[in-house]
């Protein structure tokens, strides 16, 4: 399985057993089939479909990084540690 995986699948896990209310966007935020203990089936298939939801979108840690500013990437993985 690869990191981001394990990574999405965490932050997913920690998000449900605290309780938090997920937001459906573009996409629904939870694989198809989805367990905390596997990889669903139908991954490839959701991955696909939020690369053609957001695909021409520029994330905004990107552009952070293009203009030379501080990420919220410590900020995010910090939350989420601290929840679990």
């Amino acid at each position: 399985m690869a990191v981001h995986n394990r990574t999405y699948d965490e932050a997913l896990k920690v998000a449900l057993a605290t309780g938090a209310q997920l937001e459906t966007m573009l996409v629904e935020p939870i694989p198809p089939g989805w367990r905390a203990d596997s990889v669903s089936a139908g991954r490839d298939t959701w991955i696909a479909k939020v690369l053609t939801a957001y695909g021409d979108v520029t994330p905004s840690m990107l552009q952070d990084i293009r203009r030379g500013r501080r990420t919220e990437i410590e900020f995010i993985n910090g939350y989420v540690v601290n929840m679990a």
